[in-house]
């Protein structure tokens, strides 16, 4: 223990100043990744349960910008599918943020455990995520890292879209960088025109839907290959299974859809997040 702040023998200890442990009390860690980590916490004013989420970046890098305009892109967005943020800043050389915590864990994790969805079940998590998705590209944004690990689920099984860390505006230009080990998003969720010259759309984002309604029918991913060259090679060339050949049982229409959302011409797929709703 120190301070306020409680941490397990697993956590890394970020470097917080006495002030900003006594403002937020820290638990379990959540998650953490190379740029950061999200921890259980609660606000001791206002006794208020959050998710702190803690960057290991130094400031002014690019990393860090990114954080910042994470914290921003949240800020402007209101929607029952969307974590609210309710504080922002640095504590000394930390930059954080203060969601709103959504404890179900998230949807890769209920993926994990549940294995095969029923197609009635797999809809309607693909529509509860457009839901937000289409608020998202309403208010002129992109999310470009749609995938299980960034969808998180309550208690009673509502879903949230969260980590807009590389999202930005439709209206700002941008260079989309496609060298491998410099893409933006998850490859694994990634459409084919992102592995050469095309631009990031809403239609990238449907894409990643697809890659996730497949893959709560089906168990797995379209594509699996290995090393991640060959993954690459397959989602830019080689036609996605189709749902019925692997289970006969999948609704034809539910199929339809899956594989319309997996087209490899952008201008092929739904023209936006409400119409694939529809």
């Amino acid at each position: 223990r120190r301070g306020s702040i409680i941490f397990s023998s697993r956590m890394p200890s970020p470097p917080l100043s006495t002030g900003f442990q006594s403002t937020y009390q820290l638990f379990e860690c959540l998650g953490a990744g190379a740029a950061g980590t999200v921890f259980r916490a609660r606000h001791a004013a206002l006794n208020r349960q959050v998710a702190l989420k803690l960057l290991k970046v130094q400031a002014g890098t690019n990393a860090a910008k990114r954080f910042d305009e994470e914290a921003r892109t949240l800020a402007m967005l209101s929607h029952p599918r969307i974590p609210k943020i309710y504080d922002y800043g640095w504590d000394s050389e930390t930059p954080y943020i203060a969601m709103e915590f959504i404890g179900g864990g998230s949807l890769r994790g209920q993926m994990v455990d549940k294995g095969v969805y029923s197609p009635a079940a797999a809809v309607g998590i693909a529509l509860s995520l457009l839901e937000g998705l289409g608020y998202v590209h309403k208010q002129g944004l992109l999310h470009r890292d749609i995938k299980p690990e960034n969808v998180l689920v309550d208690a009673d099984g509502a879903l949230f879209l969260a980590d807009f860390g590389l999202a930005f505006s439709t209206f700002e230009e941008r260079t989309q960088l496609t060298e491998l080990g410099h893409m933006v998003g998850t490859v694994r969720y990634m459409s084919p025109e992102l592995f050469g010259l095309g631009t990031y759309t809403e239609k990238s984002d449907l894409y990643a839907v697809g890659v996730i309604l497949f893959e709560m029918l089906i168990g797995r991913r379209p594509f699996v290959a290995k090393p991640v060259s060959a993954l690459v090679e397959e989602v830019i060339h080689r036609p996605p299974p189709a749902p019925t050949s692997i289970d006969p049982a999948i609704p034809l229409d539910v199929e339809r859809v899956c594989l319309r959302c997996l087209d490899k011409r952008a201008d092929h797929r739904y023209a936006s997040a409400r119409v694939l709703a529809e």
